[in-house]
């Protein structure tokens, strides 16, 4: 078995141990929901958490809705992580223009004394050249 293949197997067995899916044709159904996530893109550790999320929260009562049960949990999950990773961009924009706006106004503060200096000492005339 491959890598992946033991975590939809994994995922499949925790499922069916938590939720009490024991038949031959129970594990047939998980592993029919376990194409259909895989077909939409989901990922073992996605279940993973989805299962544990409707076993402390949902308790569905028909073995169909635990498969719309998990698929919308993912798509919440995935939209939460959606959520923060563009908080943090956002953050780190807003930091890199701060700096940005700090460094100007260091230069700006430098060029004010080097001028305020110049006019000190008498050799305040600035001349641009054409």
């Amino acid at each position: 078995m491959t890598e992946i293949e033991i975590a939809w197997d994994k995922w499949i067995k925790r499922h069916a141990l938590i939720f009490g899916f024991h038949t031959d044709r129970d594990m047939q159904m998980l592993l029919e929901w376990n194409l259909l996530f895989a077909r939409a893109g989901f990922t073992p550790e996605e279940l993973q958490e989805a299962t544990e999320w409707l076993a402390l929260n949902a308790h569905p009562r028909f073995p169909a809705d635990h498969l719309a049960l998990l698929s919308q949990r993912v798509r919440v999950r995935r939209g939460e992580r959606d959520q923060v990773q563009e908080m943090l961009r956002r953050r780190d924009e807003c930091r890199r223009k701060r700096e940005a706006v700090q460094q100007q106004s260091e230069c700006t503060i430098s060029l004010s004394e080097v001028i305020t200096q110049l006019v000190a000492q008498g050799k305040g005339g600035v001349s641009c050249p054409k």
